[in-house]
C-alpha cells in the first residue's frame, strides 16, 4: 500500500489533531484552526493556539506546518503560570522558541520512526481500505 499523500481537509484536520495530541498538544488549553500561513499564538500556558494550512494534495504541508507550530505550542504549553508576567512565565527568547519548532518540524517530522509510526498505526484510521 502507497502513503497517501492526497488525503480530503477533514481527514487531514482529523489527523493532524490525532498526531500533535499525541505528541502532547493539549486541546484543553489550546486549538486549531486553519490559515494562509500557519502560525502559533501563546496568550497564556492555558491558551495557546496553532494554525496549519492544508493542501489537499500534499500531506506533508498540514503534516510540517502543524509539527512547526506544534513544537512552538509545547514550548509556551510548558511555561510556568505563576507569577503571571514575571520573566519566568514568558519565553526565553525567540531563538529558544524557534528551536523548539524547528526540532519537531524537521528531527521528529524528518524520522523514519515518525514516518513508520504514521503510516502502521494513523493513518489506517484516517484513509480505511474500501
Amino acid at each position: 500500500m502507497a502513503l497517501p499523500l492526497s488525503l480530503p481537509p477533514s481527514a487531514q484536520r482529523s489527523l493532524v489533531e490525532e498526531v500533535v495530541t499525541r505528541l502532547g498538544y493539549d486541546l484543553s488549553r489550546g486549538r486549531i484552526d486553519l490559515s494562509p500561513h500557519p502560525f502559533c499564538s501563546g496568550f497564556n500556558p492555558d491558551d495557546v493556539r496553532i494554525t496549519l494550512r492544508i493542501d489537499e494534495n500534499d500531506l506533508t504541508m498540514a503534516l510540517g506546518s502543524a509539527l512547526h507550530e506544534m513544537g512552538h505550542a509545547l514550548y509556551e504549553q510548558g511555561l510556568a503560570r505563576e507569577p503571571l508576567g514575571w520573566p519566568i512565565t514568558t519565553p526565553a527568547s525567540l531563538s529558544i522558541h524557534e528551536s523548539q519548532s524547528r526540532f519537531w518540524e524537521n528531527h521528529v517530522g524528518n524520522s523514519l520512526a515518525f514516518w513508520t509510526y504514521l503510516y502502521n498505526h494513523v493513518l489506517p484510521r484516517t484513509n480505511p481500505p474500501g
